[in-house]
């Protein structure tokens, strides 16, 4: 679940850029991940900095969260960007998968905790 909640906290972003920056488009894979993350943080932050001084609970910013990550297929399906969006998400998480496995085979190869390291981390 995490991993799809990271693939998909893209989505805002993405559509944020596409309204202000269309031309950045062009920047490749990389740079359209890391713009895409960093508009989805900048709108993010205001509510999480508001959160902390009116000391709510977390619920009210994942509330938010849920907000734009709903409101952000809604709008790319408005300006039909999916074929764009598409080829990020899946570009994207196939990057991230890649990065997994390679973690997972070397992990492997010296006999390290693949899975339920957990009490491991736990007993220091």
């Amino acid at each position: 679940m995490p991993f799809a909640i990271f693939i998909l906290l893209l989505l805002p972003g993405y559509v944020a850029v596409k309204h202000l920056w269309p031309d950045e488009e062009k920047c490749g894979l990389i740079g359209m991940i890391g713009l895409s993350f960093m508009a989805t943080l900048a709108m993010l932050s205001p509510f999480a900095i508001l959160g902390y001084l009116l000391h709510l609970p977390v619920a009210a910013l994942a509330a938010v969260c849920v907000l734009i990550l709903f409101l952000a297929p809604i709008e790319i399906t408005r300006q039909k960007w999916w074929r764009d969006a598409g080829r990020l998400l899946l570009s994207g998480a196939t990057l991230a998968m890649a990065v997994v496995l390679f973690d997972v085979l070397l992990s492997a190869r010296v006999g390290a905790y693949l899975f339920d390291d957990a009490l491991v981390h736990l007993a220091r």
